[in-house]
């Protein structure tokens, strides 16, 4: 039956900053397997940590721990649930990629294509390349690839690559919604109407498509010429400066919504280019790709 030392792994002569750094290693690692799928290791865990606290609260009082050591000497020790004994340890800390020691076969991830043992926490098979760890969708720690539960959080890895799928598809299919709204916008504003709002986004659109054009600045030197002949017309024949005020007016008008009309067939291109690669993206989720 282990005794306080025996958990925490140290000599029964350690300082107290020793007794407090195991206890603190050991209690990180069992802390997070209390939230683990399945219900036995999360109740063994619950049991490890009360374990844990009672074994703090003995070593780390002065008067509790002399006592404790004289109840060993004694051959007094009371049962402090030896759950380290009982239960099953808590998963190995993750080896990083290329570290010198070797895999040990009971925690290494075997190769499903080459049969060779690698050290846990890689992505590919050191010997052949084959993919044996996948992140988790869920905390993003790398498990083995045919893990159905991450070992960090516990999650059902295939229900939370599903739901991290379809939230994927969500923003997906709100992105082409967004994309469609713009090309509807752009397709009123490109309309030539007299009687809008100035006000609506339309008209405000409008604007900024007429401003964005490559004609915004010869039809202003269009219209401050325009204007400099009907003035010298004026002089000679009023009709004449009216009716020819008149067609500057209605050339300017219509000069005006071609041009907004190409800027906004431009941006529509875009918009619809945007959509078509949203949707093929869509589909290769939809498909499992």
């Amino acid at each position: 039956m282990a005794n306080y030392y025996e958990i925490l792994q140290v000599e029964s002569t350690a300082s107290a900053a020793e007794i407090e750094a195991a206890w603190e290693t050991l209690y990180n690692r069992w802390r997070h397997l209390v939230t683990h799928h399945d219900p036995r290791v999360a109740e063994e865990a619950n049991r490890a940590l009360r374990t844990l606290e009672q074994v703090r609260r003995t070593l780390t009082d002065q008067a509790k721990r002399a006592e404790y050591d004289a109840s060993l000497n004694l051959g007094g020790l009371a049962d402090p649930q030896a759950l380290l004994q009982a239960v099953a340890p808590p998963p190995p800390p993750r080896q990083l990629e290329g570290a010198a020691t070797a895999p040990q076969a009971a925690t290494a991830w075997v190769c499903t294509a080459c049969h060779t043992p690698n050290a846990t926490g890689l992505l590919y098979c050191a010997s052949c390349g084959r993919q044996i760890g996948r992140e988790c969708p869920r905390c993003s720690k790398v498990i083995a690839v045919t893990a159905p539960y991450c070992s960090h959080c516990g999650a059902d890895v295939q229900a939370a690559l599903d739901e991290k799928q379809a939230a994927r598809l969500r923003e997906l299919q709100a992105k082409v919604a967004q994309e469609a709204a713009a090309i509807d916008l752009l397709r009123r504003a490109s309309r030539l109407s007299f009687f809008a709002s100035p006000w609506s986004e339309e008209q405000k659109l409008r604007g900024q498509l007429w401003r964005s054009s490559s004609s915004y600045r010869a039809a202003w030197v269009f219209g401050l010429s325009w204007v400099v002949v009907v003035l010298a017309l004026a002089f000679a024949d009023m009709v004449l400066s009216f009716v020819t005020a008149v067609a500057g007016v209605v050339v300017i008008l219509f000069w005006t919504s071609a041009a907004t009309t190409s800027a906004a067939e431009s941006r529509i291109d875009v918009h619809q280019a945007r959509i078509s690669q949203l949707q093929d993206e869509i589909k290769r989720l939809q498909a499992g790709g």
